[in-house]
């Protein structure tokens, strides 16, 4: 099986997430979006200005200022299964509803979803004595999209 190094770019103020797939010798497999839709502004900068990153080495740039103010990379594609969820929640009740609803998620929802979770616990922190909602909640209310 031939390997891949993945990384998965998603936007700090639109909803897009990406995932960019590079053969270990740095060059570029595969482009897909997950999230959001290509619009002329992010295609002019992709590809007129030449940001596209069609090499490893250009996209270990989004890393560093001024890129990082715009983007959160991850190296590695997360791990998005039901069980990295249930695990990082860390609040045992109402696996079966939990798990049907983590299943109508899409891919590019449930990298967010997991994300959410670090913010979510942090506010959690701040607000003494606030029980955190059943993970089933958490998914049905979206509570990712809140802002902490």
């Amino acid at each position: 099986m031939e390997q891949y190094t993945t990384y998965t770019v998603k936007a700090k103020s639109r909803p897009d997430v990406w995932v960019f797939k590079y053969h270990l010798n740095g060059v570029l497999k595969s482009f897909e979006v997950l999230d959001g839709i290509l619009e002329n502004k992010q295609i002019d900068w992709f590809f007129k200005k030449g940001n596209f990153p069609y090499l490893e080495a250009r996209i270990k740039t989004w890393t560093s200022k001024p890129l990082s103010l715009h983007f959160d990379v991850l190296v590695g594609f997360p791990l998005i299964t039901f069980q990295a969820f249930w695990d990082l929640y860390a609040l045992k009740r109402k696996i079966t509803r939990s798990k049907a609803l983590w299943a109508k998620l899409n891919d590019a929802t449930k990298i967010k979803a997991l994300e959410g979770i670090r913010r979510y616990d942090n506010y959690l922190r701040l607000k003494n004595g606030q029980a955190k909602a059943n993970p089933d909640t958490y998914l049905y209310q979206k509570f990712w999209l809140d802002e902490y």
